[in-house]
This record gives C-alpha cells, sequence and structure tokens, in this order.
C-alpha cells in the first residue's frame, strides 16, 4: 500500500525501504537546512518523527536511521558526534517514546498526510545537548592540546619534569606551568623586544572544572625549595655579619650611621593573599623580583578587590617589567621598585574567571597566557604505581636549579645576561604574528589586537625560558643566550596550540561584560544579524563571535521557535518585524 506525507510516496508495506528513506530525506530538507553541519540535531529530530508517523517502534527507527544514513549520506561529522556523546539518540528516542503511535493501523490507500514539526521542542533538544557537548569540545580535540613533537625536543631538565605525567593535560599544564615557574628565576636575564628591555617573566592561568586534575600543577612550587633555602641562608649569613659589625662599631663607640643597610630577608614565592602595599614591600625586599603561585583563583580575586589596596595596576605594570612604587604614612616609608619582575601562575574554575578578570578594559586579561581544559571524561586508577612521585622528582629538580640560578648570579645585582634571537628567526616572528595578528582582528574586531600583541611578548619570553633552561646542561660561562631553533619553534607552536584558549576566554569575558545589561550570546547574536540574511552570512556573523558552526544553527532554530525568525526558502532566513 503506498500513501503519500507532505506528498511524498511511503510503502506501507516495506517501511524499512531505500524509497521511504529517500522521501524523509526530501520532506526533512524541505522543512531544515538540510544534513550540514550544525543540524544535525534537527535533522535528527524529524527523522524520528517521521519514523513515529510510519509506527516504526524505536528499535525499528534507530536501526532503520543508522543503516540508511550510513549508505546514503557523508557521515564523518556525525559519526564524530556520536562517539562524543550518545545524548542526541537517547533524548530523540525519549521523544519518540512519548510521542509513539500506532499510526500504520489508521492508514488507507491514497492517504497524504501533512506532518508538521515542533521547532519549539527542537530548540529544546538543541539547548539540552548544547552544553553536555561543548564541555567535550576541548577535552576532545587534540588540537588544542600542545603537540606531542614538542615534548621529545624540551630540554633535558623540563623533559624530566612532564615524564612523570601520563594524561595528556596533565603534561600539558606540567610543561606550562615549570616554564611558567621557572620565568621568575632569572631577574638577571634580560632581552630587547620592541625597542624596550624585558625579562622572562609570564602570566599563566589555567582553567578547569573542579576535580578535573589542575591539581597537578601545586608541585611546581617545590622547584623552589633549594632557591628560597639559599635565600633564607644568605639573608641569616648577611644579618650575622650585620650584627657583628653594629657589635663593633657599639664597642668601639664609632657612629652607627658607618653601617651598612641591614639585610632584609627575600621571599622567592609572594602570597597571593595581599595587599598591593605588601605586594610592592615584598618585591622591594627582594630587590625586584617574585613569583606568585595559587591554585584558587578566587583567594587572588579578592586581593586584586581589596579595599586596603588592590593591585590589578602593579600587575599590568609588572608585566612590562615596569617600575612600580609607593609611599606609607606609617614610619614615613617609600618602597621604588626600578624594574618589577613578577611571574604569576594561577588555576580556577570556569566560574572564577569572571571574578578574577571583570574589568575588561583595563588590558589585565590581556597579559595572560591562558590554558582552558574542559575536565577529565572517565576514573583514573587512582592507584597506578609510577617510577617516582612527582614531589620526590621536583625537590630533586629543585637543588640542581638552586645550583645553576647561585652559579649565574641570578639575585645578585651588576650580573646581568642578554637573550638574543637571530635573524632569521626574527623575521620569522614578525611574519607569523603579522598573519596571526590580521587573520584574529578580521574575526574578533580591533579589540582582539591587544591579546595578539602580547602573546607575541609571551611568545617571545617562552623561548627566552627556554633557552636559559637549556644552559644548564652547557659549560655556565656565559653571558648572552642564543635562541636555538628548537626554542623558538617550541614557542610557536605553544602560542598557536593556545591562540584558541585565548579566543574562547576573549569572547567569554566580553560576552560575559554584557551581563550588566543582561545580554547573551544568543542575544549579541541575534543583535548582528540583518534583517535579510543567508546561512553563509549567518555562519560569518557567528565565527566573528566565535560561535561554532553548530551552536549557529541552533540559534537560528531556537529564533525560529520564538516566532521571531522565519525560514523564506532553503538557506535564506528573514526577522519578524
Amino acid at each position: 500500500m503506498v500513501v503519500k506525507i507532505n506528498s511524498n510516496e511511503i510503502n506501507i508495506q516495506n517501511k524499512l525501504s531505500d524509497d521511504n528513506f529517500n522521501s524523509f530525506v526530501s520532506i526533512i530538507n524541505d522543512n531544515s537546512e538540510g544534513w550540514t553541519l550544525g543540524y544535525e540535531n534537527e535533522w535528527s529530530y524529524m527523522f524520528f518523527i517521521l519514523c513515529n508517523k510510519l509506527g516504526l517502534s524505536k528499535e525499528e527507527a534507530g536501526n532503520f536511521y543508522l543503516k540508511q544514513v550510513k549508505e546514503h549520506m557523508e557521515l564523518d561529522n556525525y559519526l564524530t558526534y556520536l562517539q562524543r556523546g550518545e545524548e542526541l539518540m537517547e533524548i530523540v528516542y525519549s521523544q519518540y517514546s512519548i510521542e509513539h503511535n500506532d499510526w500504520e493501523y489508521q492508514w488507507r490507500e491514497g492517504d497524504n498526510v501533512e506532518v508538521t514539526f515542533d521547532m519549539g521542542n527542537i530548540a529544546r533538544i538543541n539547548d539540552g545537548l548544547e552544553h553536555s557537548n561543548s564541555n567535550r569540545e576541548i577535552e576532545k580535540n587534540d588540537s588544542l592540546y600542545l603537540p606531542d613533537w614538542i615534548f621529545d625536543k624540551l630540554p633535558r631538565f623540563l623533559k624530566n619534569a612532564v615524564k612523570l605525567y601520563k594524561y595528556r593535560h596533565e603534561k600539558d599544564m606540567i610543561l606550562l606551568s615549570s616554564i611558567t615557574t621557572l620565568s621568575g628565576f632569572f631577574p638577571n636575564y634580560y632581552g630587547k623586544y620592541d625597542r624596550r628591555k624585558y625579562s622572562a617573566n609570564i602570566y599563566l592561568l589555567i582553567l578547569a572544572p573542579a576535580g578535573s586534575g589542575k591539581g597537578c600543577i601545586g608541585v611546581v612550587r617545590n622547584l623552589g625549595k633549594d632557591v628560597q633555602k639559599m635565600l633564607s641562608d644568605r639573608y641569616e649569613s648577611d644579618l650575622k655579619l650585620y650584627d657583628e659589625k653594629k657589635k663593633e662599631l657599639e664597642a668601639d663607640d664609632a657612629d652607627l650611621n658607618d653601617l651598612p643597610p641591614k639585610p632584609v630577608p627575600k621571599t622567592l614565592f609572594i602570597p597571593a593573599n595581599i595587599t598591593s602595599a605588601k605586594m610592592i614591600e615584598c618585591l622591594f625586599r627582594n630587590g625586584n623580583f617574585g613569583i606568585t603561585i595559587d591554585t584558587e583563583a578566587d583567594t587572588f580575586s579578592q586581593s586584586l578587590k581589596s579595599k586596603y589596596g588592590g593591585f590589578s595596576d602593579i600587575l599590568r605594570k609588572a608585566f612590562q617589567n615596569e617600575a612600580i612604587d609607593i609611599a606609607r604614612k606609617t614610619g614615613d616609608e617609600n618602597y621604588i621598585v626600578y624594574r618589577t619582575c613578577l611571574s604569576v601562575l594561577l588555576t580556577g574554575t570556569p566560574n572564577q574567571l569572571d571574578n578574577l578578570l571583570d574589568n575588561v578594559g583595563n588590558g589585565l586579561d590581556t597579559r595572560f597566557l591562558y590554558y582552558d581544559y574542559s575536565g577529565d571524561s572517565e576514573w583514573r586508577d587512582v592507584f597506578e604505581e609510577y617510577d617516582s612521585l612527582p614531589e620526590v622528582a621536583f625537590n630533586g629538580m629543585s637543588a640542581e636549579l638552586a645550583d645553576f640560578v647561585e652559579k649565574l648570579k641570578c639575585f645578585e645585582e651588576g650580573s646581568e645576561i642578554e637573550f638574543i634571537l637571530s635573524d632569521s628567526q626574527k623575521e620569522t616572528f614578525n611574519q607569523w604574528f603579522s598573519k596571526k595578528h590580521e587573520e584574529l582582528k578580521e574575526t574578533y574586531g580591533n579589540d582582539i589586537t591587544g591579546s595578539v600583541r602580547r602573546l607575541g611578548l609571551i611568545a617571545w619570553r617562552i623561548a627566552m625560558t627556554l633557552s636559559i633552561i637549556r644552559k644548564i646542561d652547557s659549560p655556565l660561562d656565559f653571558n648572552t643566550v642564543i635562541c636555538k631553533d628548537m626554542d623558538f619553534e617550541i614557542s610557536l607552536a605553544i602560542i598557536d596550540r593556545l591562540l584558541p584558549h585565548t579566543t574562547r576566554i576573549f569572547t567569554s569575558l566580553r560576552t560575559d561584560t554584557s551581563k550588566a545589561c543582561n545580554v547573551k550570546k544568543a542575544d549579541l547574536y541575534w543583535e548582528k544579524l540583518p534583517a535579510n540574511f543567508d546561512r553563509v552570512e549567518a555562519l560569518k556573523i557567528a565565527s566573528q563571535l566565535s560561535i561554532n558552526d553548530k551552536t549557529s544553527g541552533n540559534y537560528l532554530t531556537g529564533f525560529i521557535a520564538e516566532g521571531i525568525l522565519k525560514r523564506v526558502s532553503h538557506g535564506v532566513y528573514a526577522k519578524i518585524v
């Protein structure tokens, strides 16, 4: 018996036929964008509704769907989508089982049934899937991890740190955290960049959900244990000499003004929970250097906003190795740090981002390198045996590092080491960043240029840090460090892979800035869309807002469901005024 659905012939006796499938495709394409990236949910929902009307059971519909779509359509994107999350099938099946009726007993020869599709329900399905799938986007996309080859080419010292970890995201986090921490160990190390003298200091923010493994980076603080002991021992020795000299002068009834300045303790790691005045005081007492590490970004956020003196301005100046100063009424104290060398390593959850960087206008957000990880997808063996515990290994690395920086006189005045790129590296660097600058500016507008330019400085500083650490295995009689091509290439590879992380944060912060007037990303998208547009133009606008093709399709479906947008023809839309 042959009947019709929306004027397309359907064979009731052979419900699972190729002809029926082709009729389904025709019906769906008349009511959607067809099987294109960004519209898989819409297409699949309609398919199962038609199966429902035809009288197929849930199991029959699922088998029909998979068999026929595999045979008749290009399915690479969808198979990948199924592997990332089977929520789509479950949600659609759940909806299908609710709507299922025994339509086959109501068909009569020649019937022509008009089937309509609830666009609002499609939008609800999309909303349910969007969050779970977006959470997997970075985790499952290998292109957003650091490339494997760089781990084999790292300086030996960093290889020892990374080899302690098995999981990709942990390797990435440990490498980036180690580089950031090490960038603060060499305040006497500088290079010339954009007609200025810069040190190697890096700011890094790692974002990941609670319990996703970012706690592994806490161990990098152990790299400084022996350096801190060296500084403390030196202070104790200098203080002892000072006290002895003071006693001599007092015994001789001499003028105590002849005493040298009293030694002060130096602290390699500056706490995150601190006021601006105390931060400057710590840097002043150190001479100019410091490293701040905190695994809870909220602690740092509270300090930034402290009513007793937030220090966002200090961070912005310190990133540029600029001078900072403060005058305190108490004790008539004046602290001036002429060339600040501060490295910052923070981790937090995505929900802590807005609180940490809530003023995108001041530029602090553009000074950070970002690693945005979505979290583990499965339980790991928490009793797995490893050759060495990270804490033990990093303690050993700390001793080697302390010996290295002491021989380089890193914390002594008057001893400087210069970092130098080759002419070919400079040319490659400028060409690479010029291209990225134009590409990102075209996509995200002029606001992204500050981030790109500072990523250039960060890339240069990564190469700078890699180059000095590689020297740990070389003779120590040097006052210049020539960047090896391998370290140069690693630095660009790291930035290239982390650019999508930066653009995600950039878009998130600027979208979230609109929350003051309750504007959501979908609302921003709607505002950017013209009165009449086609799918190509919609995708271009979505890309500018860092909205992927799939989400763009979901938004358009939602707008149609809300009654504010209509589909004029295939791929052509018009706003309803």
